[in-house]
């Protein structure tokens, strides 16, 4: 049988204290490091969520070379906001007994408006990728990152408008069913 001397005792009690200090400082850290990514998981769904309901910008400064592209789509993307705004008036018009025939033509307007956008949209993103190469051709640099961004906006936009007409026309041609026609 081996005698534990004085040394050897110390020498195991700091080896038991640094072992019981790694492994719990690894174990808070870990659990924290979880926390924290728990966290970041959730407030992403979060902005997702809201990133929905939000409304698109129109970026200021845009450089020359994509401003057609951006101030199109941003155009569109108004319209689009302005004919959301007008469906909700003419719904609160049909609830509260207006005008049929007034209705019926600011729904067909409406509609038109909308199968016009659809086109324009069309038209826009095909060119999509040209401006983004465009964008990204401008000098200096900085001014190639803001103009590409500029243009990702413009094309977020008009994905925006294209996804919500679909919805607007049901609604117009749900509205034009109430009223009889």
């Amino acid at each position: 049988m081996k005698i534990i001397t004085g040394t050897m005792a110390v020498k195991a009690v700091r080896l038991f204290v640094v072992l019981a200090l790694v492994i719990g400082g690894t174990t808070v850290t870990t659990t924290d490091a979880y926390g924290q990514k728990k966290e970041k998981k959730e407030k992403k769904k979060k902005e997702k969520k809201q990133k929905g309901g939000k409304t698109l910008a129109r970026p200021a400064g845009v450089n020359s070379a994509v401003s057609s592209y951006v101030n199109d789509s941003f155009d569109i993307y108004e319209g689009n906001q302005q004919i959301a705004d007008k469906l909700t008036v003419t719904d609160k018009k049909i609830t509260d007994g207006g005008d049929p025939a007034s209705i019926k033509k600011d729904l067909n307007d409406a509609k038109s408006k909308l199968e016009s956008q659809q086109k324009k949209i069309a038209e826009l993103l095909k060119t999509s990728k040209d401006m983004t190469e465009k964008a990204k051709g401008v000098t200096p640099k900085t001014d190639a990152m803001k103009a590409a961004k500029h243009v990702k906006a413009g094309t977020d936009a008009l994905n925006s408008a294209k996804g919500k007409i679909p919805g607007q026309i049901q609604q117009i041609t749900s509205q034009l069913g109430r009223l009889g026609g």
